[in-house]
């Protein structure tokens, strides 16, 4: 998926290529003289995470969120909007074909110049709640073309609950002491990503730069207010907006992967008791339990944290007296300090990697899906 597409297949993309006046390009009318035009929710386009519709609209802002469909006809464009500024990854037929960023209502052409042939098309949002809502309006093609499913999808589920390693916070960056920038965060190289494909697996990431379990990172007391952590914003629709609730029942995972207590943990001074921690993350796998019953659910444990939060999940599993409550733990030696590191001292790509490959044989083991001799990537 990394390999780059030949330009043959993309009009080049300048500042988010505000191609069509975005109130009158798009007509209401469903066929133009030159294009067809498909509301955001048309049922050949499938997505993957938590999204919300609303008149032919789709709107999501959790990480990882993504879309896929087959075009024929050579052409396709979509009119998205944002609410801040998002980054997107285009993959046509898996391969990535551009990286882009969208900050308003614009019309965005994915693949021109095709063969009228259909071809694979994967939009994916690779930033965090925080820098965006995103709503998908309309898809166009030309009059010749059209959208078909994709054949073959994934039937294996997992679901991620984490923090800002989960998000791929700094994943593309090289030097640990780089600033963060939203535009080196992408969560299709964090670990979770890896593992799914691995797997060939949908997934759905929960996860949030900077919350913990009962404790967000900053946070001046040894308890944040609740509705503030991952054990609120795992019922959410939408990371950044509480009102509306997710309905568990779209969407049932073959596991739950939780990845939490970073934040909780980061600073001793005023860190949880372990009581205190140990009570809330039994709280969040009863949430877990209580929307998807008794399925698998692995406690991981961070390279970023050390022996304590090592000791505290641990407890965790114990104390949960649920045989289908797994621990994976992960120790700082685990990663290259000098080669494994980007942004803030967050895990890079390949450090994401080693991450992943930890965590694949559990998963094996657990569920019983082999493994392969595919590359960990």
């Amino acid at each position: 998926m990394k390999k780059r597409m030949k330009n043959s297949l993309l009009i080049p993309f300048l500042c988010g290529v505000l191609l069509l006046n975005v109130t009158g390009a798009f007509a209401q009318n469903k066929t133009t003289a030159r294009y067809k035009v498909f509301l955001g929710n048309d049922p050949n386009v499938e997505y993957i995470g938590r999204t919300a519709q609303n008149n032919g609209s789709v709107s999501f802002d959790w990480t990882g969120v993504h879309l896929r469909t087959q075009v024929t006809g050579g052409y396709l464009a979509v009119k998205i909007g944002d609410t801040r500024g998002d980054y997107y990854d285009l993959f046509v037929d898996s391969k990535l074909a551009k990286t882009f960023k969208v900050t308003r209502d614009t019309v965005v052409v994915l693949v021109s110049k095709a063969t009228p042939a259909a071809h694979q098309v994967m939009l994916y949002k690779r930033t965090e709640g925080e820098q965006g809502t995103a709503t998908v309006y309309q898809f166009m093609t030309n009059k010749n073309g059209g959208l078909k499913k994709c054949a073959g999808t994934p039937t294996r589920k997992i679901e991620f609950i984490g923090n800002s390693i989960t998000c791929g916070f700094g994943t593309e960056v090289t030097d640990g002491k780089a600033p963060f920038l939203p535009s080196t965060e992408n969560s299709n190289h964090s670990y979770a990503s890896i593992v799914s494909r691995y797997f060939n697996a949908d997934y759905h990431l929960t996860a949030h730069s900077g919350r913990g379990v009962v404790r967000n990172y900053g946070d001046k007391n040894p308890m944040s207010n609740p509705a503030t952590t991952m054990q609120r914003l795992f019922f959410q629709t939408f990371d950044i907006n509480p009102a509306a609730e997710w309905d568990f029942s779209k969407w049932k995972p073959d596991v739950v992967v939780i990845k939490l207590g970073t934040n909780d943990l980061s600073n001793p001074a005023i860190a949880p008791t372990e009581d205190q921690f140990v009570k809330g993350y039994l709280a969040l796998i009863a949430s877990v339990r209580k929307v998807y019953g008794d399925i698998p659910v692995i406690c991981m444990t961070s390279c970023m944290s050390g022996e304590t939060l090592y000791q505290y999940v641990q407890h965790v599993v114990k104390e949960s007296n649920d045989k289908n409550v797994h621990f994976v733990g992960l120790m700082p030696s685990l990663l290259n300090v000098a080669t494994d590191f980007g942004a803030c001292m967050h895990p890079n790509y390949e450090g994401q990697k080693k991450m992943a490959s930890i965590l694949i044989p559990h998963l094996s083991t657990i569920l019983g899906w082999p493994m392969t001799n595919k590359v960990v990537e």
